[in-house]
C-alpha cells in the first residue's frame, strides 16, 4: 500500500540517518559562522537560533534523501525488477 511505501522510503533506507549526519555537519557550520560572530561579541545566544541552525539543515536533507530514493523506487518498478507490481 501506499503508506508502507513511505513509511519504507522515509525510515527504512537510511533516510533519517542522512539527514541527522548531514544536520550535524551544517549545523555545526552554521552554527560557527552566525552564532560564533554573536558570542565573540558577547551577545545573548537565542535558543531559536541555535535550534533552526540544526533543524533547518536536517529537514532539508531528510526531504531530499526521500526524494532521491523515491524517484529511484519508482524508476526500479518502472523498469520491471520489483516483484510487487
Amino acid at each position: 500500500s501506499f503508506a508502507v511505501c513511505v513509511w519504507g522510503l522515509g525510515f527504512g533506507v537510511g533516510s533519517l540517518l542522512w539527514g541527522v549526519y548531514s544536520g550535524l555537519l551544517v549545523g555545526c557550520l552554521l552554527w560557527f559562522l552566525i552564532l560564533g560572530v554573536q558570542l565573540v561579541a558577547g551577545a545573548p545566544l537565542r535558543a531559536t537560533l541555535i535550534l533552526v541552525s540544526f533543524c533547518v539543515p536536517y529537514c532539508v536533507a531528510t526531504w531530499g534523501a526521500i526524494t532521491v530514493y523515491k524517484c529511484l523506487w519508482c524508476r526500479v518498478k518502472q523498469a520491471g525488477y520489483c516483484s510487487s507490481q
